[in-house]
């Protein structure tokens, strides 16, 4: 009698099997049914330039793309080393801030939504033209390890270029977009530092620019220390700016002889005649309330120390002078909007 081995039949059935149901193209093989992971962000920063100089804050927005399938929570954003960091803010979740590193965590970065890191830079006036990336490390996670937690960035990091003198700063207004009309901080070589602030009420679109000249200004009965400053605003929208000032602070470091804050006067130029003072008639033209003639002409235009704007009301006046940290005084005074320069 013959035995077979009813064990091994079963492996050649099924063998057997696999092999027909080939030949009818049918796949016994199982494969994932996961979809492909899809991790990607852009990043994009406004202003794209800034002037040297000047602390101005920079935006840097990263979002979601709409077909990723996953949020991100952790980012760390390396600030260039060429910008001087003042301070700092996030649309959502926390940070934290070690050297030039912006950690963030817990953004909850959604498809298709973003988080916007706000940074307040400074570029030195040694600053060499150029136009470093801020680069991202973005993470699905609040942790920063591996590569399956990591996003990617579509396209390029984002970057600002150092651009213009470091003793000027030159920036577009735009109206109605909530932001304060003003050129931020600059500085000279000398020490001077401006601020110049437009009061429109968020009316006016246009180009506001201020820049140090390296001279001075020079008004009768009073010698000047700091830097000419010129500045001006070209209005493009049209808007009316009748009755539209523009304030105006300097800083400069305090000068020998000149103890008190009466020992400063502002020596103000511009191309129309304006009430202004003489020491030497201050009383006399107090008592009269007639402050006109005291200007002097420079070709066709007009020089002369300006009124505190407590006695005058109207621009162009110094507005307040106040010394401040570090044996400095800075000036503030209330301008109209076109293109005058000052030195104190």
């Amino acid at each position: 009698m013959r035995f077979t081995n009813k064990r091994s039949i079963a492996i050649r059935g099924a063998l057997a099997g696999t092999l027909v149901a080939g030949s009818l193209g049918v796949t016994l093989i199982q494969t994932s049914s996961a979809a492909p992971q899809r991790k990607n962000y852009t990043s994009t920063a406004t202003p794209t330039s800034i002037s040297r100089g000047v602390y101005r804050p920079i935006a840097v927005t990263l979002t979601n793309l709409q077909n990723s399938n996953a949020s991100f929570n952790g980012i760390r954003l390396t600030v260039p080393s060429v910008f001087e960091m003042g301070s700092t803010s996030v649309s959502r979740g926390t940070f934290t801030v070690s050297g030039q590193i912006i950690e963030v965590i817990n953004a909850d970065v959604a498809p298709g939504t973003s988080v916007t890191i706000t940074q307040v830079v400074r570029a030195a006036c040694n600053a060499p033209a150029s136009s470093p990336s801020w680069t991202t490390d973005v993470r699905q996670a609040n942790d920063f390890n591996g590569a399956l937690n990591k996003f990617l960035v579509n396209g390029t990091e984002a970057s600002v270029s150092i651009s213009n003198p470091c003793n000027g700063s030159i920036v577009t207004c735009t109206a109605g977009d909530t932001q304060l009309c003003q050129t931020g901080n600059f500085d000279s070589p000398a020490g001077n530092v401006a601020n110049i602030i437009v009061n429109d009420s968020d009316t006016v679109s246009g180009t506001l620019s201020g820049q140090f000249t390296g001279v001075t200004v020079q008004c009768d009965e009073y010698t000047s220390t700091s830097e000419r400053l010129q500045f001006n605003m070209v209005v493009t929208n049209g808007a009316s700016t009748t009755g539209l000032t523009k304030t105006l602070r300097i800083t400069q470091a305090t000068q020998a002889g000149k103890l008190t804050l009466a020992d400063y006067y502002a020596c103000f130029q511009a191309p129309y005649d304006f009430p202004a003072q003489l020491p030497s008639q201050l009383a006399a033209d107090f008592n009269s309330w007639n402050f006109s003639g005291n200007t002097q002409p420079v070709g066709s235009e007009f020089k002369g120390l300006l009124l505190p704007c407590e006695a005058l009301q109207q621009a162009p006046c110094v507005q307040s002078k106040a010394f401040t940290a570090g044996s400095t005084i800075t000036m503030e005074l209330r301008v109209p909007l076109g293109d005058p320069a000052v030195s104190f």
